[in-house]
Formats: structure tokens, sequence, C-alpha cells
């Protein structure tokens, strides 16, 4: 079963407890990576002068990074409000999920480069597709990047 890792491109996931599901399903322990997302409005000049915000539209910001422990009873709400706690203003979720090696999970300085990289690539442009979306709701959600190739 394949689960978004910091290397791989997702699988179809329809929900935050089917992400925890799959990753704990995994032989070896894991950390889920968690990129907050913030959402610049992108503003159209309107025939009067008036800038509208465009519907749809934005530019994504890394707010913050962390690595959780994934353990089966970790839930959306957990992450959520961990995620509250920091006061960033945040609307979604970017995940991956890392492998441990020979039976412990990473470590969060084993983490930090697949974070950074991550957050690099919304800075970037690059290809976030490859890493789980949801919202605050947690729904999951699809992100477009206009400057990748579909």
């Amino acid at each position: 079963m394949q689960v978004p890792t910091a290397d791989s491109t997702p699988p179809d996931i329809d929900s935050f407890e089917g992400l925890v599901a799959q990753a704990c399903a995994e032989p070896e322990p894991t950390k889920l990576l968690v990129v907050l997302v913030g959402v610049e409005p992108i503003f159209h000049q309107q025939a009067d002068g008036t800038a509208v915000p465009a519907e749809g539209e934005g530019s994504l910001t890394p707010m913050m990074v962390r690595d959780l422990a994934l353990t089966p009873d970790l839930t959306l709400a957990d992450v959520v409000e961990a995620a509250d706690a920091t006061r960033q203003p945040w609307q979604f979720l970017m995940l991956a999920v890392l492998p441990g090696r020979e039976g412990r999970a990473p470590t969060t300085q084993e983490c930090d480069p697949h974070l950074k990289r991550m957050a690099k690539a919304i800075l970037t442009g690059g290809d976030i597709s490859r890493f789980a979306w949801f919202n605050r709701a947690g729904e999951p959600i699809y992100i477009e990047n206009p400057l990748q190739p579909m």
C-alpha cells in the first residue's frame, strides 16, 4: 500500500483517517510531515479601478513545518489543534509520511531536510502534487500549480 512519502507520488487518499491508516500499515514506524500553508489572495483590477480577489486563486506560503509521531490514534483534530496553537494563519495542510528504519521512527533531525524541501517546493513553484493536501475541515483537496506541466 502506497502512502505519500517525502519522495513519492501520493495515491488517491479520500480522508485524513485513510492516510493515517495506510501509513500505520507500513512495516516501519513513521512520522507525519506537516507544512501549514497560508494563502495570499490575488486581486484583479476591475474596469472601475477597484481590486477584487480572484476566486480560487492565490499565492501559497509555507507558514510552519513540523513532524508528528504517526500513530493509529492520531486524528485530524489533533493536527488542527497543534497547528492552531502556532497562531499562524493557515488554510491548508500539506502532508507526507516519512518511514523509519530498523524498527524506529525518523528523528526530528532526519525529518528536517524533507520538511525544508516541501516548503521550498511551495516557494519555488516546484511539484507539490505528490503531497497529500487537506483543508481545515479535513477534506482532501487538489492544488494546481500553473507553472508545472500537467
